[in-house]
């Protein structure tokens, strides 16, 4: 048993303020939620003089307060909070409610993860043991998730999918994250739809569409040099597989697509990166997503 939390507050030169007790035993705060979705908290607070009280969430960011139900002296409340905004953590205060206002700071926070993605524009750095990371919402339920995709059609040429067969996941994590497990490294850049169920049962499902452009460094060779050359794939958009297969030394005479590589790092010293994405998209839409992966890209140059 965890006994009782109790906060005892004095004011100099004054009498001993009333206290606030939280029943440790009966305290839900999760750990997390994304942003956007609601969750709930349980909190079991006394105050020796009898008075009511209430919680408050804070976000140390925006610094809003959002104050929950009002309850009696030994009383239980259970509150639904939501927060729009991806932020570091929520904290909380116990305040009674009377003419000597008291608070009481809990250690526990809820972290506020990115929000679902319905129609997410995502960039993915393909490079090494990196993840695609699709956040998840929490329940306490949760053991395991499943995930399955399919591509949207008319968004690419390609035929690729990200994973073949449904992916599991064991855990109650934050994000459902796609590396070894998948095909992400090789897939080609489109529009995909989503399913995630959660398990067991599965006692909840939700769906969504992102569409995913890929960067990456030209023979991963990523130089010290400030002169960098961006390669955009064409409307066949196979730049990934042509950069993959690229020979890493210079040949004057090749004729393979983007050998030009080549001849810009070796001849002119230059740092070479290329983006990929969806080739059938409409032009306002790769450019949206050649402006997302160039503010990804600046991360790593």
């Amino acid at each position: 048993m965890i006994a009782d939390k109790i906060f005892n507050i004095t004011q100099l030169g004054a009498s001993i303020l009333p206290t606030i007790t939280v029943n440790q035993n009966t305290l839900v705060i999760p750990p997390w939620q994304r942003a956007g979705n609601e969750f709930n908290v349980k909190i079991t607070a006394t105050t020796s003089d009898g008075s009511q009280w209430r919680i408050k969430a804070k976000d140390p960011i925006s610094g809003s307060n959002s104050p929950s139900s009002i309850g009696n002296s030994g009383e239980e409340i259970s509150f639904n909070f939501s927060f729009p905004n991806e932020t570091a953590q929520i904290n909380y205060v116990v305040e009674s409610i009377n003419s000597n206002l008291v608070t009481a700071s809990l250690s526990q926070h809820t972290e506020i993860t990115h929000s679902k993605w319905t129609k997410e524009n995502v960039v993915y750095y393909n490079f090494g043991n990196n993840q695609l990371l699709i956040p998840l919402i929490y329940s306490s339920k949760t053991i395991s998730t499943r995930i399955t995709f399919s591509r949207v059609e008319n968004t690419s040429n390609s035929s690729s999918n990200i994973t073949t067969i449904p992916t599991v996941q064991l855990g109650n994590l934050k994000n459902f994250a796609l590396g070894n497990n998948s095909l992400i490294q090789t897939v080609s850049p489109e529009v995909f739809n989503y399913t995630i169920s959660y398990f067991p049962g599965p006692f909840f499902e939700e769906s969504g569409t992102f569409d995913l452009t890929k960067i990456g460094n030209v023979h991963n060779a990523n130089s010290t040099s400030n002169q960098i050359v961006v390669l955009v794939g064409g409307i066949r958009n196979e730049i990934e597989n042509d950069i993959t297969s690229l020979s890493s030394s210079y040949n004057s005479n090749s004729h393979s697509p983007w050998s030009i590589a080549n001849d810009l790092s070796l001849n002119y010293g230059k740092n070479k990166w290329y983006i990929a994405t969806s080739n059938m998209n409409s032009t306002q839409k790769n450019a949206y997503d050649l402006g997302i992966a160039l503010e990804k890209l600046e991360i790593f140059v």
